[in-house]
Parts: C-alpha cells; structure tokens; sequence
C-alpha cells in the first residue's frame, strides 16, 4: 500500500483491502504462524517490528495486522490445523473482537 491508499483509507473509514491482500501475498500474514504449518516461525519481537515499519505508511493496515498477528497466537495454541495452515498460507485473516468505551468498536 502507498501513502496516497493510506490516506484515502483513512479518509473514508473503510478497510485497507489491498494493504492486507499484499501482506498475503508477501507471506507477512503468516509471519507468526508455526513453521510447521508452513508458516514464518516469528515470535513477539520480530512481528512487532514488522508492524511498526507498516505503521509509518498505513496505521489503519498496521493496526489489521497487529490484531491478526495476536489472534494468530490464540489461533496456534488452540486452533485447528486447518486454520493455522490456512494463516500460515496467507489464505485467513484473523481478528479479535476487542473494544473500549470511545472507540469505534464500542
């Protein structure tokens, strides 16, 4: 995604659809997956990065993946094999449905 997208995606509130289809396809998206279901193998520090340096061009597509790598974690610990290959593939984006009061979740 370039910082003109990000800007639009911002503007307009909506998903950052090609961002995160890019991060699939790049294999970023199964970055934190087991690399024995074909995934990256990364722990906390690694992922982590990866997010910071995404979020100096899009925080909107930065924040869809730091919510997907942390649901990555619950998903490798107890999710089927199937789904964990289907992260690690870039094929599934997962999420955690988390809110506060003020934000737009809530």
């Amino acid at each position: 995604m370039t910082a003109p997208q990000a800007d639009q995606v911002d503007r307009a509130g909506r998903f950052p659809r090609s961002g995160v289809t890019a991060l699939g396809e790049i294999g970023l998206l199964g970055l934190a997956s087991a690399t024995a279901v074909g995934g990256g193998g990364a722990g906390l520090a690694e992922t982590a990065r990866v997010v910071e340096r995404l979020a100096g061009v899009c925080g909107s597509t930065a924040m869809v993946l730091l919510t997907h790598y942390a649901a990555t974690a619950v998903v490798e610990a107890l999710g089927p094999l199937s789904v964990r290959g289907a992260i690690a593939r870039g094929e599934h984006l997962a999420t955690l449905a988390l809110g506060e009061p003020g934000d737009r979740c809530a």
